[in-house]
């Protein structure tokens, strides 16, 4: 919910300013143009491998290493930064993926488990893939 919430407080404060969305920056032709198995492999690389592999890294071990030397906040800003300069998106791509990992890392400081925020990861790259899945094939 708090993400949901997080990306209608930036697309609101987005829109006086005229920035896009940083869903308009992203688009994998694959999801929406190849075969079925071309497409159920994009799902699998963006709803499975890509949310662990991106929480092991950014948050099992980058957060980890960083939360031993700072406290909360700081560390998860740091992770979450870097996390979002990863993705390469424009300005508010970036803060929404800042968000995202900030969140993330939340769960994991409160949890002490990756399996939440993998989760969340995982359900969030869905929705992303089947509502682009859905406008457009």
């Amino acid at each position: 919910m708090a993400m949901v919430w997080g990306e209608w407080v930036m697309d609101r404060l987005s829109e006086p300013f005229h920035l896009t969305s940083h869903w308009v920056e992203w688009f994998d032709a694959d999801l929406v143009w190849a075969s079925p198995s071309k497409t159920a492999m994009s799902l699998v690389e963006y709803v499975i491998f890509a949310p662990v592999f991106e929480e092991l890294a950014f948050r099992g071990l980058l957060f980890a290493i960083l939360r031993r030397k700072f406290r909360f906040l700081p560390a998860a800003l740091i992770s979450a930064s870097i996390f979002a300069i990863a993705h390469g998106y424009g300005l508010v791509g970036f803060i929404s993926v800042l968000w995202s990992g900030v969140l993330w890392a939340w769960m994991y400081e409160k949890t002490g488990s990756l399996l939440p925020g993998i989760l969340a990861h995982a359900i969030n790259n869905l929705l992303v893939c089947l509502a682009v899945m859905a406008l457009l094939r």
